[in-house]
């Protein structure tokens, strides 16, 4: 810096101001904070650096002290100040902050050294802003994510109340540095019809999250339905289960994401315990969920998809995929993948509205009742539970409150809400004994369940399906897997057709096979008639055909030829020379009579197996 030489001659007073000007230009250099405290050299106006940054020495309780930004002189009467311009070291240093608004200017920048995040300072009446400091500045953040750290959290803290300011913020993206942990000791509730963000997404990649208590959970609902609802993402990360319970709850709202999470029951398998996903309709609908790359890792429950009921509640849980999830363990008896309800009954009546929520309504002749639990937007069902008896489609059911008595022209006894239009595919893993994959029932209509490839522990069994025995409407489309690894079908024996058969636009293409196909019962193949031909009873083409394996043999599937008494009796004829194989029936188009071909060559015989019995054979000439 340049310094101006003073002028000579000048008496005491004038060297003294000159002095004193020039020291206030001059930067006092210390080795740390510590040893610019202790300094006893140091007067007002002083400006002295340190590694922890720049101070200037003013009067004393010009500040209230708090040991970083604003610190007390020991032997000298004044305080260090740390410089407007100067980076902090963390938020606790921010936070802490009793500087006021006489030392910024509006814009300035604060540099927080941990995090990297600058802070900008806001105006006095600002309302935008993320944080206001003990001495009242206010602050915005200008990075682009939340980071927790920023914020104050350290590795082994709650998140809670972190999450909480995420969700009513207005950051987009939620950022946990990878190799963090943290713990969740309470519910974070998340209303994404109130956020002012058009998505919320969590990067939780490489961290781990601890449940300590049972109601440690995260809860992400809509309150009001809305047709541009905010999208909710979250990126890795796993779950940890200290307790039973649940780990995160989808409520009544359409689009929510979880890429490559990963929930642990325990991290030893010492306990297979807690459902990671909760999704359920209440007031509302849960559709589009999409759980992909995913781990279920010793848990009760991977995702539990549960009819809650409630005053416009919804049945559907549409456009929901379940993609790439490996499994492990789980407990004897309950599914992976779980559908559950609280209706115990449903009753189809028209303006379903017309009962009251929570009141009971009886049947008459039957003495059926129950507590009405709410109803669809379709406004065309109740739910009921606390059901005492059999509710039927031939007397009223009366209100007690509301006095409305209609008579239901269905039962569904229970009602499982409707996972359709759906997609459950690649499903892999190590099950526990009696452990089962997915449960079937409700509505699953056109839903496509496939790849699935799990075994149980050696010495025991655990299976792919339970067949909840209620169905509303339409059933899956599944493609089942090979049996092995001590896997069954179905944990116990069917009560009622759990699939439908796979549609195809424009027909199914069957390529004659060569060789014999698989000789699973039900089957159903083309021969072509050379080097694989079925009983050997046509040849050449004539053996060619569509065959089905039943009961252990296959079987010609027969189609209807129509031809004539003269054709049949015409060795040169088509009838004769192309197609022909033994036992081949054929229709004569004049009189409906049928006749069967006592061979495949061309001079063999038709013999009459129609109403004609006193007819003879016709052998070709």
């Amino acid at each position: 810096m340049a310094v101006p030489v003073p002028s000579l001659p000048m008496n005491g007073a004038q060297l003294k101001l000159t002095l004193d000007e020039l020291r206030k230009s001059t930067m006092l250099r210390f080795p740390n904070i510590s040893a610019l405290l202790l300094s006893s050299d140091l007067s007002i106006g002083d400006l002295a650096t340190t590694p922890e940054g720049t101070f200037s020495i003013v009067a004393p309780n010009t500040y209230v002290p708090n040991g970083n930004t604003v610190q007390n002189l020991e032997t000298a009467h004044g305080q260090a100040v740390l410089n407007p311009g100067e980076a902090v070291s963390d938020f606790d240093a921010l936070s802490s902050d009793t500087r006021s608004y006489d030392l910024f200017e509006q814009g300035q920048l604060i540099f927080q050294k941990l995090t990297g995040n600058r802070w900008q300072v806001l105006p006095r009446d600002s309302e935008s802003y993320h944080f206001e400091t003990i001495g009242g500045v206010k602050l915005r953040d200008l990075s682009e994510t939340y980071d927790p750290v920023a914020y104050g959290w350290k590795n082994g803290d709650d998140i809670a109340k972190y999450l909480n300011s995420f969700f009513s913020g207005d950051k987009t993206t939620f950022y946990l540095p990878p190799g963090s942990n943290y713990v969740l000791a309470s519910e974070v509730r998340v209303d994404l019809s109130t956020v002012i963000t058009t998505e919320k997404i969590l990067q939780l990649t490489g961290t781990r999250g601890t449940r300590t208590v049972s109601a440690g959970l995260v809860r992400i609902q809509t309150s009001e339905k809305r047709a541009d609802t905010p999208i909710f993402t979250c990126y890795g990360g796993e779950t940890v289960f200290n307790t039973d319970g649940t780990a995160w709850v989808i409520e009544d709202t359409n689009q929510v994401r979880f890429i490559g999470h990963v929930g642990w029951g325990s991290l030893d398998n010492s306990r297979n315990q807690g459902t990671l996903f909760l999704i359920r309709n209440k007031n509302g609908y849960c559709e589009r969920t999409q759980l992909i790359d995913c781990k279920a890792r010793y848990l009760k429950h991977f995702a539990r998809f549960d009819l809650k009921g409630g005053i416009f509640g919804g049945l559907s849980f549409k456009g929901t995929r379940i993609s790439n999830l490996e499994v492990s363990g789980g407990v004897s008896g309950l599914a992976q993948i779980s559908i559950t309800t609280d209706a115990e009954v449903s009753l189809a009546v028209s303006s379903a509205s017309d009962y009251r929520v929570g009141e009971t309504v009886v049947q008459a002749v039957s003495g059926a009742y129950g507590t009405v639990l709410g109803y669809p937007e379709g406004n065309d069902i109740i739910f009921v539970s606390n059901v005492v008896g059999a509710f039927n489609t031939t007397n009223i059911v009366t209100g007690e409150e509301s006095g409305a008595s209609k008579i239901p022209n269905n039962v569904c006894t229970p009602r499982y809400p409707n996972l359709y239009d759906s997609s459950f595919n690649d499903i892999k893993g190590n099950l526990n004994g009696g452990v089962i994959v997915m449960d079937l029932g409700g509505s699953m209509r056109d839903t496509n369940i496939c790849n699935l490839s799990c075994e149980a522990s050696v010495g025991t069994t655990a299976h792919y399906f339970k067949d909840l025995g209620s169905w509303s409407t339409g059933r899956p489309r599944i493609t089942l897997p090979d049996l092995g690894g001590q896997m069954t079908y179905f944990s116990a024996v069917r009560t009622s057709k759990v699939s439908r058969a796979q549609t195809f636009l424009d027909g199914i293409c069957l390529p004659p096979s060569e060789v014999s196909p698989d000789t699973t019962d039900g089957v159903i193949a083309v021969a072509d008639g050379i080097s694989w031909n079925p009983g050997n009873i046509g040849v050449g083409n004539g053996g060619k055909g569509i065959f089905t394996r039943l009961f252990g043999t296959w079987r010609r599937v027969n189609v209807l030829t129509l031809t004539s008494l003269a054709k049949l009796g015409d060795i040169t004829d088509g009838v004769n020379t192309s197609e022909k194989f033994l036992g081949k029936e054929v229709t004569i188009s004049t009189n409906g009579h049928k006749y069967v071909a006592l061979g495949a060559a061309a001079r063999d015989a038709w013999h009459p197996i129609s109403e004609n019995n006193s007819a003879s054979n016709i052998s070709p000439t």
